[in-house]
């Protein structure tokens, strides 16, 4: 499911060479890092909620990526990642906060835009 998703989706991958040179890109409002890893429930059911309302997801005016945490694990470590999946926003390359585990996608909505309108 996972390079299925995340190429559905449009969500490319970052890793420790081209992460901060993404991150740093201001050509919109908002910025989305999704952590994630393989065999991981949480992450799979994040997955299939935002597949679900793909087209509303899509309408957002965010940049979205992904980042396995288990094969980047020195972002992992930079970003203080506990448990996936997090959600890591971030406007003109600064850290805005995140959301970790998955609160369904209604409350995932109200956080993003909440972050839009910031």
């Amino acid at each position: 499911m996972a390079s299925n998703f995340f190429e559905e989706m449009n969500f490319p991958a970052l890793n420790t060479t081209n992460f901060d040179q993404e991150i740093l890109v201001n050509s919109t409002p908002l910025t989305c890092v999704f952590f994630w890893g393989h065999q991981c429930p949480n992450c799979d059911v994040a997955k299939s909620s935002l597949l679900e309302e793909k087209s509303r997801v899509q309408q957002w005016p965010i940049r979205w990526f992904h980042v396995n945490a288990y094969e980047e694990s020195d972002l992992s470590t930079r970003f203080g990642l506990y448990g996936i999946p997090v959600f890591i926003f971030f406007r003109g390359g600064k850290n805005l906060g995140r959301v970790t585990s998955f609160p369904g996608f209604e409350e995932f909505e109200k956080v993003i835009q909440k972050l839009l309108k910031s």
